[in-house]
C-alpha cells in the first residue's frame, strides 16, 4: 500500500453465510424479533464483534503506510464499522459504500421512463435503513414523486422475484408515505413489529439464494483469477459486460479531477 492514494476494503470473516445464518437465527431462539440480523440487533453486535476488529487493523496499516489515502469501506455492518473507523482513526479520509442504492439505480429510470443522469435522488437514512424522500428530472426541475408514488406499490409487487420489496416494506411506505428502498429484509433489523409481516422461512430462503448466487459469483472470479496469474487472457468477453454499478470507481474518478459530483447515498 505504500504511496497509495486509495484504499478498497471488503472483506468478510469465515464461512460468511453460515454465520449470517446463524446471526439470525441464535438471536430468535431466545426470544429476539431481528430480521436477518446483518446489521441491527443482536445479530449485527455479533457480526461486528467478528469483523471490526481486522479492519482496525487494516486502518492501522494504512495509517503508518500511506496516511494520505482515501479510504473507503464495504464490509457490514456499515454503521458500525464507520464508527469503528473513525474512533481508530479520526483524521483518516474515509467513507462506507453501500450498493443498497443502486436498487432504485436501476428501477428509477423504468418506473418514470428517464434517464438516470438526468435524475437527482434524495434519500435519507441509515444504512439498511433509507428512504426515498425526494426525487426530482435535474434539466426541468420536476417533482417525480408524485408520479413514483403513483406507480412504486403496484410496480414492485409484480416483482415476484424479489423477496426483499414485499409486506414489511409496504406496510411502512402506507404509514409514512416515504418508500423504504432498503427491502424488508433490513428495514426489519431496525424494527421491533418488522416479524409481523415477515415470513421466517421467507428470510432462510433469502439467505439460502444469496448464499448460492455468491458462491456461483466466487467460483468465477477465481477462475479467472487463475488464468490471470497463470499469465492467460481472460476469456472473450469477459471484460466487455458493462459496470458493477458500484460507486467506488466514480468516486475515485471525481476526487481525481476535482469533479463537482453528487453521491445519492454514503456512510
Amino acid at each position: 500500500m505504500k504511496g497509495a492514494d486509495f484504499v478498497i476494503s471488503s472483506i468478510e470473516v469465515g464461512d460468511r453465510f453460515k454465520l449470517w445464518r446463524e446471526d439470525y437465527e441464535v438471536p430468535r431462539k431466545y426470544g429476539s424479533t431481528q430480521i436477518l440480523g446483518e446489521c441491527g440487533g443482536p445479530g449485527g453486535t455479533m457480526h461486528s464483534f467478528r469483523i471490526i476488529p481486522p479492519i482496525v487493523e487494516i486502518v492501522k496499516d494504512v495509517e503508518k503506510i500511506c496516511p494520505d489515502a482515501f479510504f473507503i469501506n464495504f464490509s457490514n455492518p456499515m454503521a458500525r464499522v464507520c464508527l469503528a473507523i473513525k474512533r481508530t482513526a479520526p483524521n483518516l479520509r474515509f467513507v462506507g459504500l453501500c450498493h443498497q442504492i443502486g436498487f432504485l439505480n436501476y428501477h428509477l429510470p423504468r418506473m418514470v421512463n428517464k434517464k438516470l443522469d438526468n435524475l437527482k435522488l434524495k434519500p435519507y437514512g441509515l444504512n439498511h435503513f433509507g428512504f426515498l424522500m425526494g426525487l426530482e428530472e435535474l434539466d426541468s426541475g420536476k417533482d417525480l414523486m408524485p408520479e413514483f408514488n403513483s406507480k412504486a406499490s403496484e410496480y414492485f409487487k409484480q416483482r415476484e422475484d424479489r423477496f426483499e420489496f414485499s409486506n414489511l416494506t409496504f406496510e411502512v411506505y402506507k404509514r409514512f408515505s416515504y418508500f423504504p428502498y432498503v427491502g424488508d429484509n433490513h428495514l426489519g433489523e431496525y424494527l421491533q413489529f418488522g416479524e409481523e409481516f415477515t415470513e421466517n422461512q421467507d428470510m432462510i430462503d433469502w439467505i439460502n439464494n444469496t448464499d448460492k448466487h455468491g458462491k456461483r459469483i466466487n467460483r468465477r472470479v477465481l477462475r479467472n483469477y487463475k488464468r490471470l496469474k497463470e499469465g492467460r487472457y481472460l476469456k472473450k468477453g469477459m471484460l466487455a459486460k458493462g459496470t458493477s454499478g458500484e460507486r467506488a470507481i466514480p468516486i475515485i474518478e471525481a476526487i481525481i479531477t476535482d469533479e463537482n459530483s453528487y453521491e445519492s447515498a454514503v456512510n
